[in-house]
């Protein structure tokens, strides 16, 4: 069993890991370490949360649109980015994912 500490730095690891992949995605707007959340509620349980412009079902995707559900056996969770600020283009960028980590991001009014 992994210490909290030692789990959140795991998690830190894998998200390394898998940024480059996971922001790929054309909905993906932002990948982020935390709390998995169900049903509004947060669970305690550490997880890669991807923030996606809007939440599609599944049978509105192709195949190579679909998130996982878990890397390196830690639970991908899902999260419609919701906000009063409109957002601007959310194709992947054409900068290096790498590079990506290290811009702040923001929004336009």
């Amino acid at each position: 069993m992994h210490s909290e500490g030692t789990e959140k730095m795991r998690i830190h690891e894998i998200l390394d890991k898998y940024f480059t992949f996971l922001r790929q995605f054309n909905n993906v707007l932002n990948v982020n370490a935390g709390e998995e959340i169900t049903k509004g509620l947060k669970t305690g349980r550490q997880a890669i949360i991807v923030y996606v412009k809007k939440k599609l079902p599944l049978e509105k995707l192709m195949l190579n649109e679909i998130l996982p559900d878990y890397v390196d056996d830690v639970p991908i969770d899902v999260i419609e980015w919701t906000t009063d600020y409109e957002l601007g283009n959310t194709a992947p960028s054409y900068y290096n994912p790498e590079i990506q980590k290290k811009i702040a991001g923001g929004v336009r009014k």
